[in-house]
């Protein structure tokens, strides 16, 4: 069905399984996506609130199709904070950032949030708005190039006109790319 900027589809155009609302267009927040029985792939969103019965029959294959053309800039700071049980690694670079809910598929569009510091088993960035939840995030690691890294908000602490935030990855980074 054709909506406005787009075209919405409910089931795979090549095995007809059904699919929750994908749109297919040209917004800013589209991702690769396949279908869980034939293997047909779609680069879309999906729309609203979506089906939760109906995820199952299709799989993210990446958070951010495009990595590749991203231009991120990189700024090493000056000192650490080795007083943790993973030693925080002061890194600023831009990076990009998406919601996740509960089944961690993205909602909502992508942002970005600036870079503090790395650790093994966290993160540290810097945004203008409160994050709570869990986010996936887009980096540029030396040696390992473009990785997607999921994390949870631990916590979120006001700094004047920003919010400062402490993330703990869902799977610890190898200390040889931070």
């Amino acid at each position: 069905m054709k909506v406005k900027g787009g075209v919405r589809i409910t089931s795979c155009v090549s095995c007809d399984n059904p699919l929750p609302p994908l749109l297919l267009s040209t917004c800013r927040s589209q991702r690769k996506w396949e279908c869980c029985r034939c293997g047909t792939t779609y680069i879309g969103a999906l729309e609203g609130d979506t089906l939760h019965e109906l995820r199952g029959h299709l799989k993210l294959l990446n958070y951010f199709p495009e990595c590749g053309q991203l231009g991120l800039s990189l700024q090493k700071l000056e000192h650490a904070d080795h007083t943790r049980r993973h030693p925080r690694h002061p890194v600023m670079m831009e990076i990009l950032a998406t919601q996740l809910d509960a089944d961690l598929l993205p909602v909502g569009e992508d942002f970005c949030v600036v870079t503090r510091d790395f650790s093994e088993s966290g993160i540290g960035i810097i945004h203008t708005r409160q994050l709570e939840g869990k986010f996936a995030i887009l980096v540029d690691l030396p040696n390992a190039g473009y990785v997607e890294l999921l994390f949870a908000v631990v916590r979120c602490e006001r700094l004047g006109d920003l919010y400062v935030t402490g993330g703990k990855f869902f799977r610890r980074l190898p200390c040889r790319w931070i």
